[in-house]
This record gives C-alpha cells, structure tokens and sequence, in this order.
C-alpha cells in the first residue's frame, strides 16, 4: 500500500535514503541533514512535490513547467527506491499523483548499470528521451 510520506516517517525515509546511495554509485556523499532537508521540501504541502513511501520503498518527486513552452506540465521522478518487487505500485502512486495536478508529461530516470527500471518503464509504456552524462570536477 502506498500513500504521502509524512515528517513522523523521516527516520525511515532517511534510511532507505542512505541504502540507495549505497548502491547508486552517486559521487556526491550523503548528508543527512541535506537530505532530511530535500524531503521536507517534497513533504512541505506545496501541490507541485509529492513524496510518497510504502512499506519497502519511496518515489518523490515535482511538476515544474516545460523550459520551451510554459503550459507542457512536466512530473519530474528525483527519486524512486524500493526494496521489494513492489516498486511498480509506487511508480503507479507517481502516476496518478501526476495525473491529477493535470502533468502532460512524466519523466523518469535510471542510474546506469545499477537497475533494471529502464526495461520497466519500456514494458509499462515509457520511452526513452535522453541520456545524461556527469563528470566530477573540483569545486572550491
């Protein structure tokens, strides 16, 4: 069963938080307190950010206007985990949670090399759009 994470699930969140990374191969370390803080920002009640939790997993994400034309109404996944082969009900629950704030587009990513979410989506009806690339450089 899926529904809207609250602030009383942030210990559990920030745990499957810090399993992802594990296995992400993500370069920027993990802060806690950043990403308590990112949560609450999903959680804060604004219509446009959802995140939502079940019992093994999480999706969140935000609606944010297409940078070509401001009426494409894009739901962007920032994040989706899941430690059972239930992720699916999750990506539903972003679905229809998209859906509802009247998105024409959802939008989906998959680390490289670390899950099979890309042959998901293509079986459930998504196809690819683009391909990212990073590179770690030196900050100040």
């Amino acid at each position: 069963m899926t529904r809207l994470a609250t602030l009383d699930d942030m210990p559990r969140i920030l745990q499957m938080g810090k399993d992802f990374y594990k296995v992400a191969g993500i370069t920027t370390g993990f802060d806690d307190a950043s990403f308590t803080c990112f949560c609450n920002m999903l959680m804060d009640g604004d219509e446009n950010r959802t995140l939502i939790i079940s019992d093994s997993g999480l999706i969140g994400g935000m609606i944010i206007p297409a940078f070509c034309n401001q009426k494409w109404a894009q739901a962007i996944e920032v994040m989706w985990w899941s430690t059972s082969g239930h992720g699916i009900e999750l990506l539903r629950a972003f679905e229809r949670w998209a859906i509802g704030r009247g998105a024409n587009e959802i939008r989906l990513s998959e680390i490289s090399g670390v899950s099979m979410a890309g042959k998901i989506y293509k079986r459930i009806g998504y196809a690819p759009k683009e391909t990212s690339y990073s590179k770690v450089i030196k900050c100040h």
